[in-house]
C-alpha cells in the first residue's frame, strides 16, 4: 500500500497520475463546514496528521482570504519528526458526504527553495472523502480518483475542461460543476483511490 501523506501535496510538476486534482477547489465561502472533532493529532503506524485551525497570514499569503474563518492546516509528519508535507484544508459536505478539499502551502525546508524555481510550482487542489471524525477517535481518509470522471469525458456523456499533461491530469471546472459531479459519483466506490486509503487514531 503506497504511503497516504505523501500523497496530499500536490503540484502539477510531480502530478499524482489516478487522483482527482483540480485548479478550483470544491467548496465556496458559504459550503464550509466546521467540527472541532476533526482538529487534533491523528495517528496510523509511525505516522502522523496534525490537524488545526489556519492562521490568518497562511490564509491570506494562498489567496484563500475568502476561507478565513473556518479553514484549517493539515501538517504530515513522518516518523522522524520530520514535516513531509503542509496544507491549507477545507471541510464540505456534499450530498450525503463529507470531504476536504487540500491545498498546498509550503514547509519551512520548501520555503528555502529558490523563488524563481518555486514560482513554476502550480498549486492543484486535491480532494478526500473523510468519515468517522464525528466520533472524536477515528478519522478515515479516502482520496478522490479521476478515473470515473475521465472514463464519462471519454464515453462523451460529460464534458468537462481539463488540462492533460504526462504528469496527470487537471481538471479545470468551476466550483458549482465539481460538486455536482462530486454528489453524482460520491457513493460509487469506483470514484476512490483504494490504494490511497487510511484509517488514523486520535493521540491527543
Amino acid at each position: 500500500m503506497k504511503k497516504f501523506p505523501r500523497g496530499l501535496l500536490v503540484f502539477v510538476l510531480i502530478g499524482f497520475s489516478g487522483c482527482l486534482n483540480t485548479f478550483y477547489p470544491i467548496v465556496t465561502a458559504n459550503d464550509l463546514v466546521s467540527d472541532k472533532n476533526l482538529q487534533g493529532e491523528w495517528l496510523f503506524e509511525n505516522e502522523k496528521l496534525i490537524i488545526s485551525q489556519a492562521d490568518k497570514f497562511t490564509i491570506e499569503a494562498s489567496g484563500l482570504r475568502q476561507f478565513t474563518d473556518k479553514a484549517l492546516i493539515v501538517k504530515g509528519i513522518d516518523k522522524s519528526g520530520i514535516e513531509e508535507f503542509r496544507n491549507l484544508a477545507f471541510l464540505v459536505k456534499i450530498g450525503d458526504y463529507f470531504f476536504l478539499d487540500m491545498f498546498p502551502v509550503f514547509t519551512e525546508e520548501e520555503k528555502k527553495m529558490d523563488p524563481m524555481f518555486r514560482s513554476f510550482f502550480l498549486k492543484q487542489h486535491s480532494i478526500y472523502r473523510v468519515d468517522s471524525f464525528q466520533t472524536g477517535t477515528v478519522l478515515s481518509m479516502q482520496r478522490v480518483s479521476d478515473k470515473l470522471i475521465l472514463e464519462q469525458i471519454d464515453q462523451k456523456k460529460i464534458r468537462i475542461p481539463m488540462i492533460t499533461r504526462d504528469d496527470g491530469t487537471v481538471i479545470l471546472a468551476q466550483t458549482t460543476e465539481l460538486q455536482m459531479h462530486i454528489r453524482k459519483y460520491a457513493s460509487n466506490p469506483i470514484f476512490y483511490e483504494k490504494d490511497q486509503a487510511q484509517s488514523y487514531h486520535k493521540s491527543k
